[in-house]
């Protein structure tokens, strides 16, 4: 499914091809782009089994309210998501993600992994088991606030 208003990846190197499953390619004339935003706000909605109110896809992803009311709008043109109203209030309205934004969010996800196996693949078992092991080192420091930070 072709959307007119999508940035192909030779436009942007950040956009996430979603076709059939296949490493990304610009020839590939059924691919579906995914915009990283689209991307992050369907995997918080998938993290949250498919359905959410708004200020909670916001508050996962630091992003303000107008922010998220723009993104579901985008994805509810693209046919990604749905309101529905929500089963805690009756004057709320939640967001669900439809099957066409489910296999959006799956053939992105693919196409991650297949990405990260093929750059991950030039490093032997221990080198990448030694990146892991130092990123998880860097991680914990970057998760620490600032004034608890260890000095050399």
């Amino acid at each position: 499914m072709a959307n007119a208003d999508a940035v192909p990846p030779s436009a942007d190197a950040t956009a996430i091809v979603v076709s059939d499953g296949s490493p990304p390619s610009s020839s590939t004339p059924t691919a579906s782009w995914v915009t990283p935003h689209e991307y992050d706000t369907l995997h918080a909605l998938a993290g949250r089994r498919g359905r959410a109110a708004p200020s909670d896809l916001a508050a996962d992803l630091a992003v303000a309210p107008a922010s998220i009311t723009a993104r579901v709008d985008t994805l509810l043109r693209r046919g990604f998501v749905r309101r529905i109203p929500s089963t805690v209030d009756r004057r709320r309205v939640d967001v669900e993600l439809t099957d066409e934004g489910e296999a959006a969010w799956r053939g992105a996800m693919e196409v991650q992994g297949a990405e990260e196996h093929r750059l991950l693949g030039a490093l032997s078992t221990t080198e990448r088991r030694l990146l892991s092991d130092l990123l998880r080192r860097v991680l914990l420091v970057a998760e620490q606030p600032t004034d608890t930070q260890p000095s050399d």
